[in-house]
Parts: C-alpha cells; sequence; structure tokens
C-alpha cells in the first residue's frame, strides 16, 4: 500500500533492488531507501520555494538521474534486463503508471 503515496514508492523500490544499485555518474547512493524518498519529497518542495532556475536545474538534473537508475535496477531486479528499458520509459513518460506497476510487482521473485 506505501507504493499508492506520492514519494513513498521510492522506499519500496529502494528496499527491493538492495545497496550498491542505485549510481549517479558512478557513486553508488548510500542508503537509498532512505535518500529516495527525501530526495523526492523535498525536490518538490525545493522548487515551489527556490526561485533561481540554475538551483533548480541542477537538482532536477540530478534527482532525474538518481530515480531513473532506480527504476531500471528496479524492473532489471523483477522483470529482466530485456524489458527493463521498457518498463522504466513507460514509467517516466506516464508517472500516475508506476504506483500500479510497482504493486502488481509485489509477488513477483528477484531474478538475481
Amino acid at each position: 500500500w506505501l507504493a499508492f503515496f506520492p514519494g513513498l514508492h521510492y522506499y519500496v523500490i529502494a528496499k527491493l533492488i538492495g545497496e550498491d544499485k542505485i549510481k549517479i555518474l558512478g557513486f553508488a547512493v548510500p542508503k537509498p531507501e532512505i535518500i529516495l524518498p527525501i530526495t523526492s519529497l523535498l525536490f518538490w518542495t525545493v522548487v515551489f520555494v527556490i526561485d533561481s532556475a540554475f538551483i533548480i536545474s541542477i537538482l532536477f538534473l540530478a534527482a532525474i538521474l538518481m530515480f531513473i537508475s532506480a527504476r531500471y535496477n528496479f524492473f532489471k531486479s523483477f522483470k529482466g534486463k530485456d524489458s527493463a528499458a521498457m518498463y522504466t520509459i513507460i514509467t517516466l513518460l506516464f508517472p500516475f503508471v508506476l504506483p500500479f506497476v510497482v504493486f502488481g510487482l509485489r509477488h513477483n521473485y528477484p531474478y538475481y
């Protein structure tokens, strides 16, 4: 049920894919189950409070790279390498689909 709360679905994704799987520019994100939801919530707070386009664009780029990496690794773990890119692109183009996909994969086992 956490998959249906904005931002908290990243907690579920991070817990399922584990540590050292989410990388930004070659650096692993430590404690992704904490970093991803906080980044998601803080990002939208910063967008509405700070009016500097440069700061927002850098934060937006870093957050998007982290979220794309998390989604890709999540789908690679549960759907295989062949369909991971397709699921990642679909959930990026239609973000409202992500909670339903995460909820639908709750009974699947990772491919490891």
